[in-house]
């Protein structure tokens, strides 16, 4: 599906409210907010304010807000119960985001490493 390029800076509540809105399981959704709340830590952290205060620009497209739900409800119906991964390639760069030109890895994928 297509969906429409947006910039919005849209917070941990507005995310929960998608979750809320779609036919996601109840695992699912439990599985989507324990991810978008390390995501929501990690930028509360970087940033230096409380939890309240932190919303998201390029990470909270509704594209992204719905991949993690679908990919929690594929975990679910899939019956995964842990899952491995190898370690991230990193690289020393720069990326250009709603903040400006940051490093890469940004700042809160930095701190969830």
């Amino acid at each position: 599906f297509d969906l429409p390029k947006e910039h919005h800076a849209r917070t941990p509540a507005d995310i929960e409210r998608f979750y809320a809105a779609s036919t996601l399981s109840p695992d699912a959704r439990r599985i989507a907010a324990r991810i978008w709340s390390e995501v929501s830590r990690a930028e509360a952290a970087v940033h230096g304010m409380d939890l309240s205060e932190v919303h998201f620009h390029e990470i909270g497209r509704r594209a992204n807000i719905y991949a993690v739900g679908m990919i929690a409800e594929l975990f679910v119906k899939a019956g995964v119960e842990r899952f491995v991964v190898s370690p991230i390639p990193l690289a020393d760069n720069e990326v250009e985001c709603a903040h400006g030109t940051v490093p890469y890895p940004a700042p809160a994928l930095a701190a969830m490493l």
